[in-house]
């Protein structure tokens, strides 16, 4: 193999890699490798019933069976890159005879001296510490020779002795020495089970002396283990030089692969406390492990370990990859020592096993045996199926049994003892202790000191610990939300056994961690979503523990015979009872979060209170000593004076190990482990408060929602306090949004004042967990800082001031996001623009309450106060309009230039009411309050462009600009200057303003003002046809000139176009009134005419004038019979009352005004007629005496719309 080959796979070697295979195994031909192999396979048989069967018949059936089991190994560790060059030693060559390099120490060397040697202790803990990031994928973390005693347990009859602990899904087995923890103990340590294990245990065991196996210390076994260690010595090949080199780059990589295994660096969450590594791991000083040569991920069949082993590794040019063992040619191989080396090889990844047989020491040969071929050797047959299902059940009746996280289990089976038992030692020291054995909720508050257990369990905190780190890690790389039940559950396990008094800064982080689960830092408090996750597995069959047999659980156990069978526990895996999903529900996860943030600021300030107890007693206890061993001075000598910095703010604790190896920011590097935890905490509440005001302001909850926001600027007073100006700045966006928030909800309130008990009542109401974080709060801010704008607001008008001072401040954050700068402009304009109208309402209201009673000093001093008020109002309205230019906002722009234009239209209003009481003209000062609202609203047309920007706001702005028009041309007609202006230029006057608000009256637009529209269109044509028609008859009779003419016809275009509005909208006394105003103008003309026959003619004209309101009168006539029939007689009265009575004499007025008008154009049409006739000699003609009766009838007539209408319908039978 060439150096850049060698180097390559030097680098990768503390990566994971498979050792290569230089073979793929054969299904079919497995069996045919030696010759011993059977060429037919056993013919199946059913199994259903284990009792009926021994492991003898089991072997007869499945041994020479051609079964392949599925096994690959991972390398996750190897302190050597490559495997050791193999030496083979000569032939004939004398093993007893120590070699130059026996018991030299080094990384090649691992695995030489006997395991026994190397690794005591609990080995699992150490592995799943190095390895947190595999332990949510494997069921079981152990040394590879446990591994090995459980699946060789129907084929052994030694004692196995073991220690299991649940950690999440995996199970942590870890050989138990009965002799070095129990009998060569002092008498305290580990008494009850001491007592327990000679009481109960050894009671229960017929062979006594089996109860507690010895390490065989006889000469014989001693020369064989140092036959064996002299053997692998000799099978290294390295010269004294090659060995330095080797042992100077094993050196740099082992220390390039420590570095990778104890690296802690959190990516995802801030850095948190690592608990130290003698406290994660039991008795770690006492065992002085050295850890593993290698660490491997083994998947056999479906189940996944991750396990140390020692077992050297060699390899030549040939053979790359094998593993040697040492044969005594005189002792027959047993079946025990085959699946040693099978077990070995799979968990290793070796393809080959090199077998060197010997003869008293002196090797005499050397074969080459596949690892496949290993169990159907000679002597050591056995079936892989039936260690395939032993592993299997063993793993199924662990899980099942060994469910409880935190309990220490104890895995025992006595020396030719059948059975195996599994006791739960938890359960029962507590059961003995008198303490419930059941696990409860109250334990995960922080209140006491975690679980109560048996005082002198030593594996409860290294349980939590892992617990702890397990959880961290899963946080920190968890890429599905599955994870985070999991995590959840194993946090909380962990918050029940710690000892939270030795262990605050963990139980702390805990705390914070599951916080971290309900609310992650990467939420958007302005869209908060939380996908529901599903349970990984389902919850265990009724059915699953039949084959084993147990005592409430505290004891189980099963018969090691029927381990050998297939299990209907096959799949285990979905057997694990799986943790409860987190739920979606956003209210319970913010809840649930800030009531962990406030168990872990208590475990903080517990350890805070301590700390500055017992620096009170010690500072006491040294004041006492010095008053009783005074010190006096001595001449000649100086006095030592201390000193102390003045302008320290914190006090400086020692940084710890966690600190120096994570990434923590400068600012965080001064501060304590708890100032700096505390700051997390809260950083996190102040994540968790935003994210439910936002969600309470949704489900209109506006009391609460400002209460939130007000513990979220509580908390971000504490953060900058501890974090400086680079976290306030970070944390800057999202206290933004919490003040857009808090503005909102002011809004919210003035829109719904009724309801501000309610929003009070919530407002007042007290949070999860907001006690403790409002006393942490109090110590780093003042009161004036944490109330200074959030309360509840006594009236509309300091509701309206608080919202504008949250967005305004909100906008004071440097490196917002565009978007969110837009909508706070946007927000802040509207809340200036509500200001303005507010105050423009009020100052409305008290121009309306002016009354002629009231003095001239108090209508004097109220206006003044109205001016006033319409002073501030166009100061919100300016700022408004100044924001909103600011973000290119046109149709708000357009909106409070509408509302500006309002002001002046006010204003000019309040003029017309300062002015002299004997003056009834309008003036210049009022006009130029109108000019100026015209202008506001032309620039706001102007600003929208056209109608297709924004419709809406077109119209709304149209509407107010013909509304200002017509009320201008109004007060010009009705109130003319005419001490300032000709007659002539105040008519120009009118007529220009009612014709640009025609312009603006849409009267073919559908839309909600299309009948304001006609209605103020009538209008104008009636006021422009009565000022024609004045100017008209101001003329002489004479005068014949071309503008007479000109105004009669826009008189009557004017009339013409009014007339079908009013009918159109049932305005009948207002059409009525236009028609005869018509008619009017018609009389007018017959001055002018000399002629009898052109009076006939103008009178006709005058009569189908008149005809004209017989459509209004039909409306009214069949609207009285319409009202008086169908309406029932309550209604009735409520009709009568609700309809004015000046609109009734109106009514009645205009109809008799209509009726007399009738009666007259009748009259003089009959004399007229009558004129025509000769005296003497004729008879008068038929129409004289038809208008003759006609007029008798008239004077019949009542002042009724139904005998009018009768009446014109008769004249429009007799008219010519």
């Amino acid at each position: 193999m060439g150096d850049s080959e060698s180097h390559e796979i030097y680098k990768t070697n503390r990566l994971s890699y498979a050792i290569p295979m230089p073979y793929l195994p054969s299904t079919s031909d497995a069996t045919k490798v030696r010759s011993s192999s059977p060429t037919e396979p056993y013919p199946e048989m059913n199994l259903s019933e284990p009792e009926q069967c021994s492991l003898q018949e089991v072997e007869q059936m499945n041994c020479l069976s051609p079964t392949r089991v599925n096994s690959k190994a991972v390398v996750r560790y190897a302190e050597m890159g490559l495997p050791v060059p193999l030496n083979m030693v000569a032939e004939n060559t004398d093993l007893r005879k120590a070699p130059k390099n026996w018991l030299r120490k080094g990384t090649q060397t691992k695995g030489f001296v006997p395991s026994s040697h190397l690794q005591t202790g609990f080995s699992s803990f150490k592995l799943a510490n190095d390895f947190v990031d595999c332990m949510p994928d494997v069921d079981v973390i152990s040394d590879s020779e446990n591994i090995k005693k459980l699946l060789k347990l129907p084929y052994s009859n030694n004692s196995i002795s073991m220690i299991v602990h649940r950690v999440g899904k995996s199970l942590l087995i870890d050989d138990f020495d009965i002799h070095q923890y129990l009998l060569k103990r002092s008498a305290t340590e580990w008494d009850w089970l001491r007592k327990y294990f000679a009481q109960t245990i050894l009671h229960q065991i017929e062979d006594k002396d089996g109860a507690v196996v010895r390490k065989n210390c006889s000469n014989s076994a001693l020369q064989e283990r140092n036959l064996i260690s002299k053997f692998l010595y000799r099978s290294l090949q390295h010269t004294e030089e090659e060995e330095a080199e080797a042992s100077i780059e094993a050196l740099k990589e082992s220390l390039g692969s420590a570095a990778l295994i104890n690296d802690s660096v959190l990516k995802n969450i801030p850095p948190l406390p690592d608990p130290e590594i003698e406290k994660t791991i039991p008795h770690l000083g006492e065992a002085k492990e050295d850890g593993f040569a290698r660490n491997f991920i083994w998947t056999f069949e479906d189940i996944r370990m991750l396990i140390g082993s020692n077992m050297p590794i060699f390899g030549d040019e040939d053979h790359p990859c094998v593993s040697l063992k040492l044969r005594d040619m005189k002792k027959p191989i047993n079946v025990l020592t085959g699946m040693d080396y099978w077990l070995d090889n799979l968990m290793c990844q070796v393809p080959e096993v090199a077998m060197c047989y010997h003869i008293d020491g002196i090797v005499q040969k050397y074969e080459l045996i596949k690892t496949e071929e290993l169990p159907y050797m000679e002597g050591s047959k056995f079936s892989p199926k039936i260690v395939k299902n032993i592993a299997q059940n063993v793993l199924a009746f662990l899980k099942s049994k060994a469910a409880k996280e935190g309990h220490t289990y104890w895995l025992f089976k006595g020396k030719n003892d059948d059975i195996v038992k599994l006791y739960d030692l938890t359960s029962l020291s507590q059961k003995d202790s008198g303490i419930k054995p059941s696990n409860t909720e109250d334990d995960m508050t922080g209140e006491g000191g975690g679980m109560e257990t048996e005082p002198d369990n030593p594996f409860q905190t290294p349980v939590s610990l892992l617990l702890y780190r397990l959880a961290r890690n899963i946080v920190d790389s968890r890429g599905r939300r599955e994870d985070d039940a999991v995590a959840q559950a194993l946090l909380k396990n962990c918050i029940q056994l710690l000892d939270h008094s030795k262990y605050p800064h963990i139980a702390t982080s805990a705390h914070f961690l599951l916080s971290e689960l309900y609310v992650p830092a990467d939420t958007d408090p302005a869209k908060p979503y939380f996908p529901k996750t599903s349970p990984h597995s389902s919850v265990p069959d009724e059915d699953s523990d039949e084959q084993f047999d147990s005592d409430e659980d505290f004891e189980s156990s099963v018969d090691i015979h029927t381990l050998c069978y297939p299990s209907k526990l096959y799949g285990f895996r979905s057997k694990d009872k799986c943790a409860p999903p987190i739920s979606d529900d956003i209210e319970f996860r913010c809840t649930e979060a800030l009531l962990h943030i406030d168990h872990g600021l208590k475990f903080i300030t517990s350890l805070e209170a301590r700390t500055q107890a017992s620096s009170s007693a010690f500072r006491k206890e040294r004041e006492r000593v010095e008053r009783e061993n005074l010190k006096m001075s001595v001449p000649g000598q100086a006095i030592p004076m201390g000193y102390i910095s003045s302008d320290v703010r914190i006090v400086q604790n020692k940084i710890s190990e966690w600190e120096k190896s994570c990434d923590v920011k400068p600012t965080f590097s001064q501060l304590s482990n708890s100032d700096y935890l505390k700051f997390l905490l809260l950083k996190k509440a102040l994540l968790v408060y935003i994210t439910l005001a936002e969600i309470s302001f949704d489900l209109k909850k506006f009391g609460r929602s400002l209460k939130c926001v007000k513990r979220a600027l509580n908390c971000f007073s504490m953060v900058e306090s501890i974090g400086g100006e680079i976290e306030a700045e970070t944390c800057g966006g999202m206290i933004s949004f919490a003040l857009g928030v808090a503005g909102d909800c002011y809004l919210a309130f003035i829109s719904a004042w009724g309801n501000l008990p309610l929003y009070l009542e919530q407002y007042n109401s007290a949070e999860a967990g907001e006690g403790g974080i409002a006393e942490e709060v109090e110590k780093y801010t003042d009161e004036i800082d944490r109330d200074w704008t959030i309360k509840p607001p006594k009236d509309i008008q300091e509701g309206l001031s608080l919202s504008a001072r949250c967005y305004g401040r909100a906008l004071g954050f440097p490196s917002l996001p565009d978007e969110e700068m837009v909508s706070l402009n946007r927000r802040l304009g509207n809340v200036l623009n509500e200001e303005g109208v507010f105050f423009m309402n009020q100052a409305t209201a008290l121009v309306k309450n002016l009354s002629d009673e009231d003095t001239a000093d108090v209508s004097a001093s109220t206006l003044r106060a109205a001016e006033t008020l319409l002073e501030r109002s166009r100061e919100f309205m300016n700022q408004g309009i100044a924001l909103f230019q600011k973000i290119d906002d046109n149709a708000n722009i357009a909106l409070l230039l509408s509302n500006s234009g309002r002001l002046w239209r006010i204003a000019g209003h309040i003029k017309s009411l300062t002015r002299e009481r004997n003056k009834h003209e309008f003036g210049s000062a009022e006009k130029d309050e109108y000019k100026r609202a015209l202008s506001e609203y032309q620039k706001a047309l102007k600003t929208l462009g056209n109608r297709k920007m924004n419709p809406s706001v077109w119209d709304s702005v149209t509407y107010e600009l013909c509304c200002t028009f017509f009320t201008v041309g109004t007060l010009f007609q009705d109130q003319a200057p005419l001490s300032s202006l000709s007659r002539e230029d105040a008519e120009k006057q009118v007529i220009e303003f009612f014709l640009k608000a025609l312009m603006y009256c849409d009267i073919d637009t559908v839309s909600s003002r299309q009948d304001l529209y006609r209605r103020r269109a009538a209008e104008i044509h009636l006021r422009l046809a009565s000022l024609y028609h004045h100017s008209y008859r101001s003329f002489d009779i004479e005068d014949t000139s071309f503008r007479k003419k000109k105004l009669k016809q826009l008189s009557e275009n004017h009339y013409c176009k009014a007339a079908p509005l009013y009918l159109q909208q049932e305005r009948f006394v207002y059409y009525l009134r236009c028609v005869l105003e018509k008619g009017a103008l018609l009389e007018a003309q017959l001055d002018s005419l000399t002629s009898p026959g052109a009076k006939q003619k103008q009178f006709f004209l005058i009569l189908s004038c008149l005809l004209e309101t017989r459509p209004a009168l039909e409306q009214m006539s069949s609207g009285s019979d319409t009202d008086t029939q169908t309406v029932p007689s309550s209604e009735k009265v409520e009709s009568s009352s609700t309809k004015l009575e000046d609109e009734i004499e109106e009514e009645i007025y205009v109809t008799n005004t209509l009726l007399q008008r009738v009666q007259a154009t009748l009259l003089s049409l009959y004399k007229l007629l009558m004129g025509k006739t000769p005296k003497k000699g004729r008879e008068p003609s038929p129409l004289v005496n038809k208008f003759k009766e006609l007029y008798a009838e008239s004077l019949k007539t009542k002042n009724i719309a139904f005998e009018i209408l009768n009446l014109l319908n008769k004249i429009q039978e007799a008219n010519p």
